[in-house]
């Protein structure tokens, strides 16, 4: 399965193993490199804008149009957990979500739309 429209962001596990896309499809989706095959895809209910793996590379998150973060466990078989788990919802559409190398930190910049 592909996205259906525009793909806005996408990002490469570190080992170049895994591939994670966000699209104007309102979905987040995980992709197997190797085997060029979706593992799962999970909806967002807005615009995904930007997806970034965290720095143990054991999530994926995602920053949405209505103001959304998600976190989406990379290694599950657990429909649930595939939805992923609200972190945080701001007023205004968020464009960018990016990790701190170094500290447990997630960072998300917003427009004042």
């Amino acid at each position: 399965m592909a996205h259906k429209g525009r793909v806005n962001s996408i990002a490469f596990s570190a080992d170049g193993s895994l591939l994670a896309s966000g699209g104007s499809d309102q979905t987040t989706r995980l992709w197997s490199v190797r085997e060029g095959r979706e593992i799962f895809a999970a909806s967002h209910g807005s615009d995904v804008f930007d997806v970034a793996f965290s720095p143990d590379q054991r999530s994926v998150f995602s920053a949405a149009a209505d103001g959304v973060v998600r976190r989406l466990p990379v290694q599950t078989n657990d429909a649930l957990a595939q939805a992923g788990r609200q972190i945080t919802r701001l007023p205004q559409a968020e464009e960018c979500v990016e990790f701190h190398l170094e500290q447990q930190a997630v960072c998300v910049a917003a427009s004042a739309r």
